[in-house]
């Protein structure tokens, strides 16, 4: 996802997805600085995303610290999880006639977890880190011509992940509850940058490095009306980001200005079931956020007025609830050990799309593979895509490799 900030030329700004809703402005934050903590491209790696995250009703191996805190009671052994994910962001533009492709890369931890069942109890704890959001991406395009050739582009890299500690409870054959406390911590590095052909050593600039600290409680239930069949759901308190934000640009001539300010999210409830019938796993999950909810704060003023009473004025006013949903299946292949699974989610835009489609839609394809009784191996290709605005399309593959251990 882009946040739209301004590159300080006299020639013009650049065409940024999501500046149809607020004007940016070089000494104040905008209501997509809001949003941002919010939303970004989630690779948590491992089984869950080869179901494409469809995995509230599942919930069964270490991640459901994340995903929904009540599965861990079913985990009748030790476990260590660990996945590592690939991301590949392309974004190509068309702009003035002229078409550009730029790709970037990035390779991160996505999940790391331990889950110990308290012997002799009906008590079972976990901790665990799972990357919920991701904000890697690049966009470059040369546009004019003669003297005023110039490259424009925008680069950003960062992600945000949750530090948690869980506890669940199985307090009847067919009912677990849990609860987890995650700690928010994440970090965005985004550049502006405008070059003239003509001019190589003179461009203008603008960089923003935005540091995110929060909190939130994740309340799950998982019921087992009979074994084969779970119904999960998932409620998180809502999440304030703390941030404190570096900017600097072409004007300011290598000084930084720091900007604190902090954004206060909706509740997130989150539903899903799954089914087993012989070698078939069959999941789905609905959620439901309110990003016109989200309260800014800020002591910065834009003239007389609060900016933050402008900012949570355009929220109210310009972005939506939203309904997203994930179906995904599993089968089991007799006599080898392997399961192989894919899924599709749908992500829906949360601001007024104008006639292009910036609904995020994911496409998941995976395997997992017994070496050993204790051992699990997890591999997972998703494929994500959107639009930003009419003549920008992004592409977001992330490749995982996961393992899960048994004590």
């Amino acid at each position: 996802m882009i946040y739209p900030r301004p590159v300080l030329s006299g020639l013009r700004y650049l065409a940024l997805p999501l500046a149809i809703l607020t004007a940016a402005t070089m000494s104040g934050q905008t209501a997509v600085d809001a949003v941002r903590p919010f939303w970004g491209i989630s690779s948590p790696g491992g089984r869950a995303s080869g179901l494409a995250q469809a995995f509230t009703g599942v919930a069964d191996d270490a991640t459901a610290i994340t995903f929904n805190p009540a599965g861990l009671a079913h985990l009748t052994a030790a476990e260590f999880n660990i996945s590592l994910g690939h991301l590949n962001s392309t974004t190509v533009v068309t702009e003035a006639g002229k078409r550009s492709s730029t790709s970037i890369a990035a390779t991160r931890l996505g999940n790391l977890g331990l889950v110990v069942p308290i012997p002799q109890t009906r008590f079972t704890w976990a901790v665990g880190y799972q990357q919920v959001r991701a904000y890697d991406r690049r966009r470059e395009i040369t546009l004019g011509s003669g003297s005023q050739t110039r490259l424009e582009s925008i680069t950003e890299e960062g992600a945000m992940g949750a530090f948690s500690l869980g506890v669940a409870y199985q307090s009847s054959p067919k009912l677990a509850i849990g609860v987890s406390l995650d700690l928010l911590i994440g970090n965005s590095d985004y550049t502006e940058n405008i070059t003239f052909t003509a001019l190589p050593d003179s461009h203008d600039f603008a960089t923003i490095k935005p540091d995110y600290r929060g909190i939130n409680l994740g309340l799950g239930l998982l019921l087992a009306p009979i074994p084969q069949w779970r119904i999960g759901l998932l409620l998180r308190t809502p999440q304030k980001i703390n941030v404190e934000e570096l900017y600097t640009d072409s004007y300011l001539e290598g000084d930084w200005e720091t900007y604190n300010y902090s954004a206060r999210s909706s509740y997130y409830l989150r539903g899903g079931t799954s089914y087993t019938l012989g070698p078939w796993l069959l999941a789905g999950d609905v959620y439901w956020f309110d990003y016109s909810q989200i309260e800014f704060e800020s002591d910065l003023y834009d003239g007389n007025i609060p900016i933050d009473l402008e900012i949570n004025q355009t929220l109210r006013s310009s972005y939506n609830s939203v309904i997203g949903w994930a179906v995904g299946g599993e089968l089991l292949l007799p006599g080898y050990n392997i399961k192989l699974r894919g899924g599709y989610r749908l992500d829906p835009a949360f601001y007024p799309s104008n006639g292009y489609d910036a609904n995020q839609r994911t496409i998941a394809l995976g395997f997992s593979l017994v070496p050993v009784p204790a051992l699990k191996l997890d591999f997972t290709y998703t494929r994500t895509t959107w639009e930003n605005n009419s003549n920008e399309s992004l592409t977001a593959g992330n490749l995982a490799l996961g393992l899960a251990y048994r004590l």
